[in-house]
């Protein structure tokens, strides 16, 4: 029978991948999205969720709402609480496994999730009532969802360093051009630079000189202990940070070019935590003259 109790409900979602938790982004980045569904059953339900991604999992918090008061209802309005676990099967497209409740039914999702653009998704899928007397024990649904809220924190803007070094004499010689190479590391879960790495590279770009660099090279890695979609998006984002801190130095951006490797260049094992440690990285090529 459903109440018009609010239950608190404990739930985990085990997933058949190695993939058990995604290498997410910084907690301010993450967005919320609302999501409204329609269940054309023979009792018809409208629902209006609120959800936002956390560990991995997206959790959710709404109303589920008849159109009219069943006879096996209490209420034409309930809670409808839960958590899914999605996984990208196509481009943009997931598939996602949930568990959940209204009110004090409990129900299993299985459902598919469509992104229009990166703010608007469409959804469709097939929820399960364990409680033999739920009106709509078997029920499918259509819905859309726009996401919205978060940030594009980056890092904190460093002044310039000029070079001090005196210039030598001009002597009328050919260039000498070579190449250097650098590696910086990232926390999990963050793409933003440590203190660290952005002293390591200030030192060495005004040891080399600014006006002796020809091109900069950045290739951003990440381990593989998330979703591919994730992992693509969090080595976008390191490299984008590695390139703006060089550029603050006083590289020029048409020098700098960015690649996102991902998860395809391991240089450790990624089944250990330090393996997984050395593999988020970005390898940083600079082509100077002298």
């Amino acid at each position: 029978m459903i109440t018009r109790n609010t239950l608190i409900v404990y739930a985990a979602v085990l997933s058949h991948t190695p993939h058990t938790f995604a290498e997410m982004e910084m907690t301010d980045d993450r967005s919320w999205a609302l999501e409204t569904r329609v269940y054309p059953t023979d009792s018809p339900v409208v629902s209006l969720l609120l959800s936002r991604e956390q560990f991995g999992f997206d959790w959710h918090l709404g109303g589920y709402s008849f159109t009219s008061t069943p006879e096996s209802a209490d209420s034409t309005l309930n809670v409808d609480y839960g958590v899914t676990k999605r996984f990208e099967i196509l481009p943009k497209v997931k598939l996602g496994f949930g568990v959940g409740g209204v009110g004090s039914s409990f129900y299993t999702d299985y459902g598919f999730l469509i992104d229009a653009n990166s703010q608007l998704s469409f959804a469709t899928g097939y929820r399960f009532h364990f409680d033999d007397e739920f009106d709509n024990r078997n029920e499918f649904y259509l819905g859309a969802s726009w996401t919205f809220g978060g940030s594009n924190s980056g890092h904190m803007p460093i002044e310039p360093v000029e070079d001090k070094k005196q210039k030598p004499a001009q002597i009328q010689k050919a260039p000498v051009i070579y190449e250097e190479e650098l590696t910086i590391y990232f926390a999990s879960e963050s793409f933003l630079l440590s203190q660290n790495a952005e002293e390591k590279l200030e030192q060495f770009f005004h040891e080399v000189g600014i006006d002796n660099v020809q091109k900069v090279q950045i290739f951003a890695h990440a381990d593989s202990s998330g979703p591919l979609a994730l992992n693509k998006k969090l080595v976008l984002e390191r490299g984008k940070n590695t390139s703006a801190v060089i550029e603050a130095f006083g590289v020029q951006n048409q020098l700098i070019d960015v690649v996102a490797v991902g998860i395809s260049q391991p240089v450790a094992d990624n089944a250990t935590s330090k393996g997984r440690a050395l593999n988020r990285r970005a390898e940083i090529r600079i082509t100077l003259e002298k």
